[in-house]
């Protein structure tokens, strides 16, 4: 499998605290926003100038093409209905770079409004806003229960999506599952610090003797050494992308290696999903990654 290394790089954090306050004061008479997290409405203007931005932005470290958006583009005229309650919207104006609104006509809902002159900008405000209503859709549907392990653990809060109810406990050590066959999410917890592949081989074997989990073969595995750790996502987090694979078996998949600078906890997240995209999980668990907090 060939590996690909990419490092993440966020201009914010969505803060957890901001998130709860944010849940508990939406307005009730918005509706729920429509669409899937990806979906994005697009009014561009006369020549496309935002569409080139986003049309072929691809998500980093997945093994196969998956692109960061889906767009939609409409008139301003077709403006009305469903469109309006739509998650994401963004709106072509060549007076202004990266003004954005939430929550006004649904909920959670992000409105960019934009000149494409600042491509990266656009780019990441969108991501941001994708992982925000993530976070929120956590808050609506998570596991308390895992969550409880998480701070047995760590003594940190962290927000485990409702589907993720297996779960493997070791000596420093926490791996929780959904156990889906067909898209089968994944979060380890283990001491920053520690070799990763050790932390894999002994914790993550495979279904015969000699099988393992491991960082694909290309992989500089260990954090005290790797430099693209000194890639920031904020002066307090560090995150990493890249593929895993089974050691003697055809399994392998993306996965993020987080951690907060302050924290002595390593968050991996992976996913197995043969077959099917990966994008869509995999921001899920990025998500909720970034909710780990004191």
């Amino acid at each position: 499998m060939r590996q690909s290394h990419f490092v993440l790089q966020r201009f914010w954090l969505i803060s957890l605290a901001l998130l709860l306050l944010t849940a508990c004061h939406r307005s009730s008479r918005l509706p729920d926003a429509i669409g899937r997290p990806c979906e994005v409405v697009l009014i561009d203007g006369p020549h496309h100038e935002l569409r080139k931005i986003l049309q072929n932005r691809r998500m980093e470290g997945l093994p196969q093409l998956e692109y960061l958006f889906d767009l939609t583009d409409i008139q301003p005229s077709d403006f009305r209905g469903d469109m309006k309650e739509a998650k994401i919207i963004v709106r072509y104006d060549r007076r202004r770079t990266s003004a954005s609104k939430t929550n006004v006509y649904a909920f959670p809902q992000t409105i960019i409004t934009d000149n494409g002159k600042n491509p990266e900008l656009l780019v990441n405000d969108i991501q941001q806003a994708i992982l925000r209503h993530e976070q929120i859709q956590l808050l609506r549907h998570r596991n308390l229960k895992m969550e409880r392990m998480v701070k047995e653990l760590t003594g940190k809060q962290m927000m485990i999506p409702q589907d993720m109810t297996s779960f493997k406990r070791a000596r420093h050590f926490l791996w929780l599952s959904n156990n889906d066959g067909r898209v089968m999410k994944n979060i380890l917890i283990f001491p920053k610090g520690e070799d990763v592949d050790s932390i894999l081989r002994w914790n993550m074997p495979g279904e015969e003797k000699g099988m393992y989990m491991q960082l694909a073969s290309s992989d500089n595995n260990s954090l005290r050494s790797q430099n693209a750790w000194k890639s920031k996502v904020s002066l307090q987090d560090q995150m990493i992308r890249g593929l895993w694979e089974m050691r003697g078996d055809a399994m392998g998949g993306p996965y993020i290696l987080y951690q907060r600078k302050s924290s002595p906890w390593c968050l991996m997240a992976f996913v197995y999903a043969p077959g099917n995209p990966k994008r869509e999980p995999m921001l899920e668990l990025e998500a909720a990654l970034l909710s780990f907090r004191p």
